[in-house]
């Protein structure tokens, strides 16, 4: 009996055990999809021994990728942080130019040396995007050179170098978490294949009989991506049922979506006045069958 009762508590042990290690292992998708999951959107800036917390911050993309975002800072001074580009990766801030605004002068600093333009003043990090939630996160490390003001009627101004005495540059650092961001109205087709971001020169909408055919190429390598749907699609998610895609890659090979083959959705976000918005993932094969895509991340607004 007594050997029983001992087999029986090892025998739950181990489960226990077992159970707990299959708990430890289990992924977690890092990417959360449900924007009300995202976190609480933060900006932190430090400098001149001062920690700046800003929280509820909204960043904009413009149709062209320009990524922005203005925060308070000390007082009523502003921070203006840019990038032309609206992917991860790093940029450089003489390149990519932060902008101060100096309350108390009603001018603006830069991060850019006056003297040495081309002087390697900081950085500014794009670590991760969220598309589905609309967030994206960073951080940077920029020094802001004060304006120079020419105003001979300043009592501070020096008649040698006609520079008005102003603070010191000084360094900026911070980092934004779960930063949400909004499209600027316009036009924009992007997503990645394979990983790498889709590269296209053109891009035409047209609508063939009762379909919005969305084309995007590159006419130097030759590659040509093509998403086609209903004209009077709704918003919701859709299926390879209701829409189409194809790509022709550099090589000449000609890939597209299969219904047998899934891994791609379609969702509409809005599609009114002639103008739809959407996001998508695709899987496409080769005609032979040997090899896919993916394209992930796929986001559109376009007028037809």
């Amino acid at each position: 009996m007594k050997k029983t009762y001992l087999f029986h508590i090892l025998f739950l042990a181990m489960i226990a055990v077992v159970g707990f290690s299959s708990c430890d292992e289990e992924s977690i998708e890092p990417t959360l999809l449900n924007e009300e999951l995202v976190g609480e959107s933060i900006i932190r800036l430090t400098y001149q021994d001062t920690l700046v917390i800003r929280k509820n911050v909204v960043a904009t993309v413009d149709e062209k990728g320009l990524f922005t975002f203005d925060v308070k800072g000390k007082g009523k001074d502003m921070l203006s942080i840019t990038t032309f580009k609206f992917e991860e990766g790093l940029f450089p801030s003489n390149i990519n130019v932060a902008k101060y605004l100096f309350a108390d002068l009603s001018d603006v600093g830069l991060s850019v040396d006056h003297v040495n333009p081309l002087t390697n003043t900081g950085w500014i990090r794009i670590s991760s995007i969220n598309k589905v939630g609309g967030s994206v996160d960073g951080e940077f490390k920029i020094k802001i050179y004060p304006p120079i003001l020419l105003d001979p009627s300043d009592p501070n101004f020096d008649l040698q170098t006609g520079i008005i005495n102003l603070p010191k540059a000084f360094e900026i650092q911070g980092e934004f978490r779960n930063l949400r961001y909004q499209r600027a109205e316009g036009d924009y087709f992007e997503t990645k294949i394979d990983g790498a971001a889709w590269a296209y020169k053109t891009r035409k909408v047209s609508v063939v009989g009762n379909r919005v055919v969305i084309t995007t190429s590159n006419s130097v390598t030759e590659e040509v991506m093509e998403l086609s749907f209903d004209k009077n699609v709704e918003e919701g998610n859709y299926g390879l049922e209701n829409f189409q895609a194809k790509y022709k890659s550099a090589n000449g090979v000609n890939y597209s979506t299969y219904l047998e083959l899934g891994g791609s959705t379609l969702q509409i976000k809005e599609n009114k006045n002639n103008r739809v918005k959407g996001s998508f993932n695709l899987k496409m094969k080769n005609e032979a069958g040997t090899q896919t895509l993916n394209f992930t991340e796929g986001s559109f607004s376009l007028a037809y």
